[in-house]
């Protein structure tokens, strides 16, 4: 069969026409590429999680990508024109697992054309847990003390536990979560307040909106308090006598209030021994006792009797009196013979 002379013409030589076409197409795509300008942006990194697993370990939170595309259009691309994600949502047991790192691109970037892509790594070693909820206790953390002399009777606040979620692993070797801090100090008396919680870790999560309101008891302490070197006073002393102790001073114990035990002074009065009906000599015990109404309570006084000696005082002697003429009379003879002419 005779081919016709053109495509007898065409053929002829075939290998070295092949081999020169190859060679034209190479050195376009490599002009082509040439031509192209690079440039290289980092971009954020997301971990889908919407499955029954999550991530275990921290993971890199961004990628590096090389674009290469014509000029105009490489200058108009940014890093908000991408975002890599890696997708762990269909895997359902815990373990370690190589993925691919994935792109989204906007509107604009998805027009460039030519665009290459290089993703800087193109994938990632993650580990990966069950999802697991647990509630635990929460745990009150407090600052500083109150006021001197007081004391917290009682705290109280209005949520005991919270819900955590995060890997299994995690989740389970969490046994409480804190609050921040709550200041007592230089605190006098009962307050309320709110604070809020602290994450016990990366990947733990809560309702971070949570406040916890908390009522807290402050109260003066009640001590005990020696005095030594007391003056013992002597009460209602009947005035036609003079009195004596044989002991002049005691050792008082009280309880009360710290505050008001601080800046209370014994003094002259305090203790006394009530000496009201005593009028003749006498010597006799009487107990030592102490004013009630001095805002603290009367524990023991020493000594509780002292010997009460009673004198009684000296009477003014009384003075005989000497005769006083009232009137006198003069008796003679002759008033007693009466005259006769």
């Amino acid at each position: 069969m005779t081919l016709p002379p053109k495509l007898e013409k065409l053929l002829e030589n075939w290998p070295a026409k092949i081999l020169a076409f190859i060679v034209a197409l190479f050195l376009y795509a490599y002009n082509q590429i040439a031509s192209l300008d690079t440039k290289n942006i980092g971009v954020s990194l997301d971990v889908i999680a919407d499955g029954i697993t999550v991530p275990a370990e921290t993971v890199q939170t961004s990628v590096r990508l090389t674009l290469r595309t014509e000029a105009v259009p490489l200058r108009e691309l940014s890093s908000k024109d991408f975002s890599a994600y890696v997708d762990i949502s269909r895997i359902t047991e815990s373990g370690t697992y190589t993925l691919p790192v994935k792109l989204r691109l906007s509107e604009e970037a998805v027009a460039v054309d030519p665009l290459e892509i290089q993703i800087q790594p193109e994938y990632l070693t993650i580990k990966v847990e069950r999802y697991e909820t647990a509630a635990v206790p929460v745990t009150l953390v407090v600052s500083g003390d109150v006021a001197e002399g007081y004391e917290i009777n009682g705290i109280s606040q209005n949520l005991s536990t919270v819900t955590i979620s995060g890997p299994e692993s995690i989740v389970s070797a969490v046994k409480d979560v804190k609050t921040e801090p709550l200041f007592f100090v230089g605190k006098t008396e009962s307050f309320s307040s709110e604070v809020g919680l602290v994450s016990p870790g990366n990947f733990v999560t809560f309702d971070d909106s949570l406040r916890i309101g908390v009522s807290v008891d402050v109260q003066p302490k009640v001590i005990e308090k020696v005095y030594e070197n007391v003056p013992i006073s002597m009460f209602n002393v009947e005035d036609s006598v003079t009195t004596s102790i044989s002991s002049g001073y005691a050792t008082l114990t009280v309880r009360g209030e710290q505050p008001f035990l601080d800046t209370f002074a014994v003094g002259r009065g305090i203790v006394y021994v009530d000496c009201k009906g005593f009028f003749e000599n006498a010597a006799i015990s009487r107990p030592v006792k102490m004013v009630t109404k001095i805002g603290a309570q009367f524990v023991s006084v020493e000594p509780e009797y002292v010997l009460l000696t009673v004198v009684e005082k000296d009477r003014p002697k009384s003075v005989e009196k000497e005769p006083v003429l009232v009137q006198s009379t003069v008796m003679t003879e002759s008033s007693e013979t009466e005259v006769s002419e």
